[in-house]
């Protein structure tokens, strides 16, 4: 690549790779890896045969507008804002390494998907909880899905936070009732989102 604008020539994939690793330390392992989904669509787009984006210092406000659109035509209002939120960080980072012209990350337009799009639209009535448990326990008793479903019922826990539970974070009688500890391990791949601040005992049934 040959230096364009005064700019250091920098690739899209290298921008992306040098945007995580400036994150990394202040951000939790399940957030890097959102951006990293996030930016991977970026890439994706700069391979598109109109695109070609090759090198950063070309990336312009104009270029961003198409992206945005790009984008829009794609995900729902609040995938969308959490996409650009994240570009226009990477730009911002892009612009601190000389590799995109000053003041393009102020002209990165992030969309707010209003409060009735921020919603989710499906809800999990009780009398609907308790017939899957029923039918799980049933026909599928100690399964895997049975185990999942009422543990994500019963405790109101995030995917994320279900997939970390090991066998030892399961009290029975150490208290007056039987205990899960929710515990942040990202040595093992498995942090909580709040990172250790999410870290959490929570009374289950016999």
């Amino acid at each position: 690549m040959t230096r364009i604008h005064g700019l250091e020539p920098l690739t899209p994939q290298e921008g992306v790779q040098m945007y995580l690793q400036s994150r990394e330390s202040e951000l939790s392992q399940s957030t890097i890896y959102e951006h990293t989904c996030r930016l991977n669509r970026f890439l994706e787009w700069t391979d598109l045969p109109d695109v070609e984006l090759e090198n950063l210092n070309d990336l312009d406000s104009r270029m961003c507008r198409e992206y945005l659109a790009h984008r829009q035509e794609n995900v729902a209002p609040t995938t969308l804002e959490n996409s650009m939120r994240t570009f226009r960080l990477a730009v911002e980072e892009w612009e601190a390494i000389n590799a995109v012209v000053s003041g393009l990350a102020k002209k990165v337009k992030v969309p707010t998907a209003n409060k009735r799009q921020q919603a989710r639209k499906v809800a999990l009535h009780s009398e609907h909880a308790t017939a899957i448990e029923k039918y799980l326990s049933k026909y599928e008793y100690a399964s895997l899905r049975h185990a999942l479903f009422t543990l994500m019922w019963k405790t109101g826990a995030r995917t994320g936070g279900i997939r970390a539970l090991d066998l030892r974070d399961f009290y029975p009688d150490e208290y007056e009732r039987p205990v899960i500890k929710f515990k942040n391990r990202p040595q093992t791949g498995t942090p909580l989102k709040n990172n250790r601040w999410g870290e959490r005992e929570v009374p289950v049934s016999g």
